[in-house]
């Protein structure tokens, strides 16, 4: 762990960051359970539900109403009590706290926010025969929030009155136990009991529903019977099921908040999360866009500030320049442990990115592993940890700490798109797929199986190696745990091993790779010809830069104005030297002629008698003895005077003439090196050929050198990629030394495998330091792990603060603020990866709500903080050094956002250019080999916007608009006989429910002769019809964008729409090659952002459009 990550805070930043935390605490209170989306909705097969309503109840009703479980399983129930709609949230909030919605807050609620469907207060697991188990109980702290706000307010909320009332209510809940427990046979819960219950919550929170959907919700599931517990899909939710401790159904975040805000309260704080609260310094921010940007651009991408590490990318496929900068930054950051934050358009590969930031620590890492004598060098010691009998483990070398990466994100679809598509063979440039990586285990994870007999994976599916692996909930932990430490039969292993699967153990001792000493010596000597090829370049850069627009005589004139210098001075000082010595001649002739003038004087001198009687004679000559001696000395002084200025001058002469023989020998030295540099610059321009060299920063903003970016070519990316391929064989080689059996020369490593599996299984609780000796156990086995915010705080349980290296945020820009907080405080550094000017976070609070929060604080009463408004990216590029200023949020302010990402390689025309113009001030460069594609299926039409105008029926659905689609969906089946590739997106929720009905409804109606499945057609709308919100992440070749609305009764819903370029932007860059606009174009032209679409989509009318895919007009 690295202390110097923990800060400490002066009082003034204390109350700050105290302030933020506790708001977004007080706005979790308030996130209501999506009893919708997690139970009523679940799709899962295995799992069934009873309504139980009051009525029912009161009837006498058969709770458990569920089929008989196979043989070996067993029945397990979920009792979610106190069923309401979480429309009664906002008119509670606007009621008490005197809240009054703008028109604004109505669309902002509909679409973007979640403040419809069921909730509940809480859940309680029963056994397999009814009975409540209330140490596995999950409350909602909704209810109990809406009570506090209509008894005290606001100022009622905090986490310490939430611990008195959960202590309260486990009390009311062991009473209630205790007056049931009698003696016999089990007691399954009676309609009663429900009741008392439900009424038991309702008085708890002083809070009753007005409108109460139903006491309650049961659900049921089969779950094996040695283990008694269900099996689980893919829903964080269902971490509170198997795990106890999580006793908060409806929040993620507010024991992090907590643990944060306790931090806080001692006065200290993680660097990454103290940064990520606070804006930078406007003075202290480098615009990328401005000369200064540039100048830094050109320093900060010099070949030695290179990742040696590179990714199994086509050798040809080079990072761009503001992507070679983005990774140049985050690990010059990571010096002094922060946060740094890349803002990317679509199509502007963070992906790509986050790679090579992932194949530079695997690097890193190997140097460190280099170092050791022996793999076992690698430990500084052992220790036993309370898991089963007692599981004895080596502890890391401080040195291979701090490597550890794990990606997060609030949206699925990204944890997936990096820990589930890196492993895969398809993540490879073709050149470099034989590569493996523990590649059997891998597969095994990834391959299905129905107990002993396992599904082949179809070859997109193949894994390459266990580069990283999903985790987060409880599923996907079981699946990796199983796949990675077990067989289904364990007697039975030949089914696994004819597809060539095994789990570690068996993929230990089968290794048959290098030795540790042999794959050391591969890594260094890769390792050597990548530092020697840097430095070549960097010589090269140096001396690009150095000798830019630089002829000879530019690159002397310093010396020779030195020269000059030197001989004008001589000639000075000779000149005076000669003015000097003239003088001294002339003054000594001047003493010469006194002299003589003396000799006469004494010829003349009177006699004595003269002199007795001081006759005249005598007074003439003593006044000329004294005038000639006065002269005399007069001139022995200016002699003396002058023979030192004399004597000065020789020795100035001397150093002058030194001065010009120095100065000419440095211009003579200068005019070599000047030979020589030139000399050496153009054998290294031959050598790179290939390199387009600045002459100036500005060149830097030009396509070509965008696109291609500096000093990197296809020669350094193969050597930079086979040491990362040398790297992870060298990791290979470490683990199957240390991982061997202590019999067969092991370190003992494999007790801390076996810790892995034990901890994974979620049965135990660990202190910092031992549940991070396992942490660092798995990433030094599989480099990245991934979960979603929601599960993080569940499988990092055990971590404290600053334990963990790298934290990478997908799409952060869809992530609420506050969901953040718990991973920034665990890890040293942190990527932060999104763009706000896609699809902003859905939020499941009253927007009025949040403002009257953030308003309890001065520090966060501007909104800043405001999960409505801001986003973790937007955050994270606040506190960003480096960045931009762009106007694209708002046409009457700038707004900084961090290191911008600005060629493009998703969408062709006319997609990309209207993205480009009303998201990216113009900036975004095209970088597809094309920018037209041809016409072709599911709709092989050009893209354009369909004109159809209409009234709206109910909200925003125009019944025309709908239709068309319809029709043109159910065209496409009948022509390919399946349902097409395309996705049908709207800015309005009515509008997606309008269109799956129409379309799960008669087909008949419209001529076609068959219909797919029910469940096909069922998944298909769920997967392929939706609000923009729903494809954030996502990509198809073909998009259709239904606006709704008209400009009579729903012109304020297209206000919104356009309010921000965010809607448009996301529907468009969802489409590759097509893109059909399908809406009132004269309404829609009308409102901002859109006269750009109007401009670049052409105009057809529904009948071209039908006519063009074989269908009749509408009618």
């Amino acid at each position: 762990m690295n202390k110097s990550s923990m800060i400490s805070l002066v009082e003034s930043d204390k109350e700050r960051l105290l302030a933020i935390l506790n708001s977004w605490h007080k706005i979790e209170f308030f996130i209501p359970f999506d009893l919708d989306g997690s139970v009523v909705q679940d799709t899962n097969q295995r799992k069934k539900i009873n309504w139980l309503h009051k009525d029912s109840l009161q009837q006498g009703m058969e709770i458990f109403n569920f089929p008989a479980c196979s043989d070996d399983k067993i029945p397990n129930y979920s009792l979610f009590l106190g069923v309401f709609d979480k429309n009664e949230i906002a008119p509670i909030c606007q009621r008490m706290l005197q809240l009054g919605p703008d028109d604004n807050d109505t669309f902002e609620n509909q679409e973007r926010g979640d403040l419809e469907g069921a909730t509940c207060f809480a859940k309680i697991k029963l056994n397999e025969h009814g009975e409540p188990l209330f140490d596995a109980i999950s409350i909602s702290t909704l209810p109990w929030a809406l009570g506090m706000v209509q008894t005290l307010g606001l100022d009622g909320l905090s986490a310490s009155s939430f611990a008195l009332a959960q202590a309260r209510l486990v009390e009311r809940l062991q009473n209630f136990a205790n007056q049931r427990e009698t003696a016999g046979a089990p007691q399954p819960l009676t309609a009663e009991d429900i009741f008392a219950l439900r009424d038991l919550l309702y008085d708890w929170a002083k809070f009753t529903p007005k409108d109460e959907t139903a006491p309650a919700i049961l659900q049921w599931q089969e779950s094996h019977a040695k283990s008694g517990n269900a099996d689980k899909d893919n829903t964080p939710e269902d971490d509170a099921l198997q795990e106890p401790e999580v006793d908060i159904l409806n929040s993620f975040f507010i024991k992090d908040l907590e643990s944060a805000m306790e931090d806080a309260e001692a006065g200290k704080m993680s660097r990454s999360l103290r940064e990520y609260l606070t804006p930078r310094n406007p003075a202290e921010r480098i615009d990328i866009y401005s000369k200064e940007g540039r100048r830094t651009l050109q320093e900060k991408l010099r070949p030695n500030m290179f990742n040696r590490g590179h990714w199994f990318d086509a050798p040809d496929h080079l990072m761009s320049l503001m992507q070679q900068f983005a990774i140049n930054m985050a690990f010059e950051v990571n010096e002094q442990r922060g946060i740094f934050s890349v803002n990317g358009p679509p199509g502007t590969g963070k992906t790509t990115l986050l790679r090579d930031i992932i194949a530079e620590n695997v690097v890193r890492r190997a140097g460190v592993l280099a170092a050791f004598r022996t793999a076992a060098c690698a430990f500084d010691g052992k220790k036993q940890l309370p898991l089963g009998n007692g599981t004895l483990v080596c502890t890391l070398k401080p040195e291979l700490a701090g490597f550890e990466m794990i990606v997060a994100s609030s949206n699925n679809a990204a944890v997936n798109n990096i820990s589930k598509e890196l492993p895969k063979q398809a993540s490879l440039g073709k050149v470099w797929r034989d590569k493996t990586y523990i590649q059997q285990t891998a597969q095994k994870i990834a391959t299905k199986n129905n107990g002993n007999k396992f599904t082949p994976l179809p070859p997109e599916k193949t894994q390459w190696g266990l580069i990283a692996c999903a985790l987060g909930n409880y599923a996907n932990r079981k699946k990796f745990n199983e796949g990675f430490f077990f067989y289904p039969d364990n007697q039975n292993r030949s089914p696994a091993h004819k597809l060539g699967l095994l789990h570690i153990y068996d993929w230990i001792d089968q290794y048959n790779g290098p030795t540790f000493d042999e794959a050391k010596t591969t890594f260094l000597s890769k390792q050597t010809l990548v530092e020697d090829e840097l430095t070549d370049r960097t010589l090269f850069a140096s001396l690009a830069e150095e000798l830019a627009g630089q002829t000879e005589d530019s690159y002397v004139a310093g010396n020779i104005e030195d020269l000059e210098h030197c001989q004008q001075e001589l000639t000075r000082i000779k000149q005076a030297l000669a003015r000097a010595t003239q003088e001294a001649t002339e003054i000594r002739h001047s003493i010469h002629q006194a002299e003589m003038e003396w000799l006469t004087l004494e010829q003349q001198k009177p006699g004595w008698f003269s002199r007795l009687f001081r006759l005249s004679s005598d007074r003439k000559y003593r006044l000329a003895a004294r005038v000639l001696t006065s002269k005399r000395e007069c001139l022995e002084a200016d002699i003396a005077a002058v023979d030192s200025r004399v004597n000065l001058l020789r020795d100035q002469e001397i150093q002058a003439d030194t001065c010009c023989r120095e100065a000419g020998g440095r211009l003579a030295r200068r005019r070599r090196e000047w030979e020589v540099k030139q000399k050496e610059f153009e054998a290294l321009k031959q050598h790179f050929s290939n390199f387009d060299i600045p002459r100036t920063p500005d060149e830097l903003e030009t396509e070509a050198f965008q696109i291609r970016g500096l000093w990197n070519d296809e020669r350094l990316s193969t050597l930079r990629t086979e040491l990362f391929s040398a790297a992870l064989t060298l990791h290979e080689a470490w683990l199957a030394d240390v991982g061997r059996n202590k019999d067969r020369g092991g370190a003992g490593f494999r007790g801390n495998i076996m810790a892995i599996s034990n901890y994974l299984k979620g049965h135990a609780r660990l202190d910092n330091l031992d549940a991070l000796t396992i942490w660092q156990s798995l990433f030094m086995i599989v480099p990245v792990v991934s979960t979603t915010f929601a599960s993080f705080a569940t499988q990092f349980k055990d971590v404290g603060s600053n334990m963990l290296g790298w934290l990478f945020i997908d799409e952060a820009g869809q992530a609420v603020p506050q969901a953040a907080v718990g991973a920034l405080r665990r890890t040293q550094n942190a990527v932060v990866v999104g763009d706000p000017l896609q699809i902003e976070p859905v939020f499941t609070v009253p927007a009025n709500l949040i403002r009257s929060i953030s308003a309890l604080s001065p520090h966060t009463k501007e909104g800043d903080y405001a999960p409505d408004v801001v986003s973790a990216q937007s955050l994270a590029d606040a506190c960003n050094t480096y960045g931009a200023y762009t106007s694209s949020y708002s046409r009457e302010s700038q707004t900084w956002i961090g290191s911008p990402l600005r060629v493009h390689r998703r969408c062709i025309e006319p997609m990309f250019s209207v993205s480009n113009n009303i998201a990216y001030e113009g900036r975004m460069i095209f970088g597809l080999p094309h920018k037209s594609a041809p016409n072709q299926p599911p709709l092989p039409l050009e893209s354009a916007w369909v004109n159809i105008l209409g009234q709206t029926t109910n909200q925003q659905i125009v019944p025309s608009q709908i239709e068309f689609v319809i029709r043109l969906i159910i065209n496409t089946f009948m022509q390919q006989n399946e349902l097409p590739a395309i996705y049908v997106i709207s800015p309005f929720k009515a509008v997606t429910k309008e269109l799956r009905k129409k379309l799960k409804g008669d087909w008949a109606i419209y001529g076609a002769t068959n219909k797919p499945a029910e469940r096909t057609l069922n998944d298909w709308c769920k997967a392929r019809i939706g609000t923009v919100h729903t494809f954030q992440g996502k990509e198809e070749d073909c998009v259709i964008m239904v606006l709704g609305a008209d400009s009579d009764t729903k012109i304020g819903a297209a206000q919104w729409a356009a309010s921000k370029p965010n809607l448009l932007n996301v529907a468009i860059t969802r489409a590759k090659k097509r893109c059909f606009i399908v809406g009132d174009k004269k309404l829609w032209a009308s409102m901002k952002y859109f006269p750009s679409a109007q401009r670049e989509f052409k105009t057809i009318t529904p009948e071209m459009a039908l006519k063009a895919t074989s269908l009749v007009s509408i009618t």
